[in-house]
């Protein structure tokens, strides 16, 4: 049985077609999920702050809230 090899450079910016393109593969779960991490990492990074606190919340934040949490420059 022949391996293969894959290499992934981790590099931003980590995309979804990265993740499918080792998917198509025979790769291990391992791999995956660590694509899979780099991409929720990126995504978080590149978020507005306050994006974090209203996806947990499950609600929309209004006007104070969010100027309290990312003020107007």
């Amino acid at each position: 049985m022949k391996t293969q090899r894959l290499t992934v450079s981790l590099t931003p910016p980590v995309t979804r077609a990265a993740i499918k393109a080792a998917a198509g593969r025979n790769v291990s779960r391992w791999v995956r999920s660590v694509l899979a991490a780099a991409l929720e990492d990126q995504r978080r990074k590149t978020e507005a702050p306050w994006a974090e606190l209203r996806r947990r919340s499950g609600r929309r934040l209004n006007w104070e809230e969010t100027q309290r949490l990312c003020p107007l420059e």
